[in-house]
């Protein structure tokens, strides 16, 4: 114990702020699912604020990643088990890729904080400049290296139907926003009650204000599309599910077993009479359009339901120089013909592709076990004709 505070000492954190760090790490996962106390992320940062007050740059970012840390470790921790019993790849390699997961993630926090503690050192409060900073790096974490959008701030409140009405103007950024708004205005106040200075009640009701606004409008927004599903014309879609096990999915002799579930689960769909059935992503264990008798046993089972199919297949295109795979959705026409092909654009790290594999050489063998699908082409979309 006395080396480890020598370590903190050399950075310059005392324990108990890095206590105060690991705290909001800990309030954030458990602002998400499966805890999901959500109302938690209103008062997650205030012990990191307190720990960065006075922080030079170094341990700002420091401790900033160290929330980070606390947090993404707890709450991403089953990627691991993921890597290793999907992939079939060593318990060791599953956690040295959630290690590198985790380090890369937990550098947005970081540079939060140290940013929010330079522009505060420049009279800067934090309730005007801490919002907009979270904002920046979250928008930057959702799209660099094609992206890693999962646990935004504003996720955390999805149960709250009134509040996250703003999302159709700011989108999940404008809630992470307000929460890191709120919990900026909680800590000035609470900061001015141990110090010299008087009561910051002008951040307090700024947020007040703002939020009361965000909830009259979600109130009249849920009212506003209430009545506009009630008159809107219907169309009455079926979804189905395979409840295929991953371990069976793509072993060859399971292919017609999986055509025939979803064959059946289609019929039993009929009976609602749908003007359109959903299949799942990658339903089908196998290319389509390139496995001849395969694609003819789909084919005529859409015949067979003269509905619109919307069905999930991996693809390629082969050139000369390569060959490119992507993850696609089929909208098949109910004469069995193809009316549309969409090829997922936004791919899911470490289930679809491995981020940053040209740099570690050792990920090679977890692409073969993972998939390494290429991104499609932003604003595709599968005109389904019975829309209109």
């Amino acid at each position: 114990m006395r080396g480890l505070l020598v370590k903190f000492d050399v950075w310059g954190i005392r324990p108990f702020d890095a206590g105060l760090a690991a705290a909001t790490g800990l309030l954030l996962t458990a602002s998400f699912p499966t805890t999901d106390w959500g109302f938690l992320a209103w008062i997650a940062f205030v012990p990191l604020f307190y720990a960065l007050k006075g922080a030079p740059p170094l341990k700002s970012l420091m401790l900033g990643m160290l929330s980070g840390i606390v947090h993404y470790a707890t709450l991403l921790y089953w990627i691991a088990g993921v890597i290793h019993h999907y992939g079939q790849l060593p318990t060791l390699v599953g956690a040295l890729v959630l290690l590198l997961l985790v380090l890369y993630l937990s550098f947005y926090p970081g540079l939060f904080s140290m940013f929010i503690n330079r522009l505060s050192s420049r009279s800067l409060p934090y309730y005007l400049a801490a919002p907009f900073v979270w904002v920046a790096l979250e928008y930057i974490k959702s799209f660099l290296i094609t992206g890693f959008p999962w646990e935004n701030l504003g996720h955390s409140q999805h149960n709250w139907l009134r509040l996250i009405q703003i999302s159709d103007m700011f989108g999940v950024y404008g809630l992470s926003a307000i929460i890191i708004a709120v919990n900026s205005a909680l800590f000035e106040a609470l900061d001015t009650l141990s110090g010299e200075r008087s009561f910051a009640w002008k951040p307090l009701l700024g947020v007040v204000l703002v939020m009361a606004g965000f909830l009259s409008y979600g109130a009249w927004r849920i009212e506003t599309i209430d009545r506009a599903i009630k008159d809107a014309p219907k169309r009455m879609i079926g979804v189905v599910q395979g409840n295929i096990d991953q371990s069976l999915k793509w072993l060859p002799s399971f292919q017609n077993e999986t055509l025939r579930r979803y064959g059946a689960l289609t019929a039993a769909a009929l009976k609602k009479d749908p003007d359109l059935i959903i299949w799942p992503e990658t339903a089908l264990p196998f290319y389509f359009l390139h496995d001849e008798e395969l694609t003819s046993q789909t084919r005529e089972l859409v015949r067979d339901c003269r509905v619109y199919v919307v069905l999930g297949s991996p693809s390629f295109s082969k050139t000369s120089q390569e060959t490119r795979y992507y993850n696609s959705a089929y909208l098949m026409d109910p004469k069995g013909d193809i009316a549309g092909k969409y090829d997922k654009v936004h791919l899911v790290p470490y289930g679809e592709y491995v981020p940053l594999k040209q740099y570690f050489p050792f990920i090679d063998k977890l692409v073969q076990a993972v998939g390494d699908f290429d991104s499609g082409r932003a604003g595709q979309v599968l005109p389904w004709e019975e829309s209109k």
